[in-house]
């Protein structure tokens, strides 16, 4: 189980998440990535339904991505959808992290490396952090996005809920530092639940503001490779 009900119904799991989440993320993202820069490769972990990375490709076309997610279902959605929105600097890749090392072709290739709530998927992250390394290169960012632990909500949700675990942020990125990361930025976000964040004032408020860490619902961490 990877995405726990959703995993055999990639059309409505695609609908959730085609939302002003993905829209804000693309935001968060875009603040590291260089938008004149041409042909740099771009990496999705647990790239899903393909929201978040069609998007972006839309955005950047001068820039190449490539989207990684095990399950079979959801990219062969998304590599339809690419077709269907002739979407032409993307490709996927089925398979999982663990694997990343069959794909010697991505090695010291890729420029930004995106997980987005990814990682606390990943059974073994101690594996997926030496997996990952080799594909990355001096200088690559590693711009992650999850829930917040630190919030009581969130951390009991994903420890009641069939096919969630909780990501542990401070160690992981002790494990991180051990595999030549090093931290660039932390910052927690997401105060206004997102069925409340069409109303424009409420989004300006939260970002005007210093979101509290107990009171986030996600936290972003960037990292960069040494």
């Amino acid at each position: 189980m990877f995405n726990g009900k959703f995993d055999n119904d990639e059309k409505r799991y695609f609908k959730i998440r085609n939302s002003l989440l993905v829209t804000d993320r693309i935001e968060v993202i875009s603040k590291f990535i260089k938008p004149k820069t041409i042909h740099e490769e771009i990496f999705e972990i647990g790239s899903g339904t393909g929201n978040l990375i069609l998007e972006l490709a839309i955005k950047y076309p001068n820039k190449n991505f490539v989207g990684m997610d095990p399950l079979k279902n959801y990219v062969k959605h998304c590599i339809q959808e690419s077709k269907n929105r002739k979407i032409y600097n993307v490709a996927f890749i089925n398979d999982r992290v663990e694997n990343l090392d069959k794909y010697n072709q991505l090695n010291q290739k890729i420029s930004t490396i995106l997980t987005v709530d990814t990682l606390h998927h990943i059974e073994d992250l101690n594996i997926a952090l030496t997996r990952i390394s080799p594909i990355s290169k001096r200088k690559t960012l590693w711009v992650i996005i999850e829930p917040n632990v630190h919030n009581l909500y969130i951390r009991l949700y994903h420890y009641l809920k069939s096919g969630e675990k909780n990501f542990h942020q401070e160690e992981f990125i002790k494990k991180a530092s051990k595999n030549n990361w090093t931290l660039v930025t932390k910052k927690y976000f997401y105060l206004i639940p997102i069925k409340f964040r069409k109303f424009r004032i409420l989004e300006i408020i939260e970002k005007k503001f210093k979101v509290p860490r107990f009171m986030a619902g996600s936290v972003l961490i960037v990292l960069e490779r040494n």
